[in-house]
């Protein structure tokens, strides 16, 4: 898309002979933003899973046969 803009202009002949920016422009900016919000929201994923795994491998692990205050039988 940046090539053929670079090649052909930033502008065209818009219905009334005005001239306007071509829509190819918005489409640039658009996929840029969108580029930038994936980007943002990978780097946080990424951030948020590491914090979990720090936590989480710092913790005991639970007791083997599971938890015994869960026995329906204690009671």
């Amino acid at each position: 898309m940046q090539a053929h803009i670079t090649e052909n202009g930033l502008t065209v002949e818009g219905s009334q002979g005005q001239i306007v920016a071509k829509p190819l422009i918005t489409e640039v900016r658009q996929y840029k933003a969108a580029m930038d919000t994936i980007r943002a929201r990978s780097s946080a994923s990424a951030a948020g899973a590491a914090l979990v795994a720090k936590r989480w491998s710092s913790r005991p692990a639970p007791p083997r046969g599971g938890r015994s205050d869960l026995d329906s039988s204690a009671g």
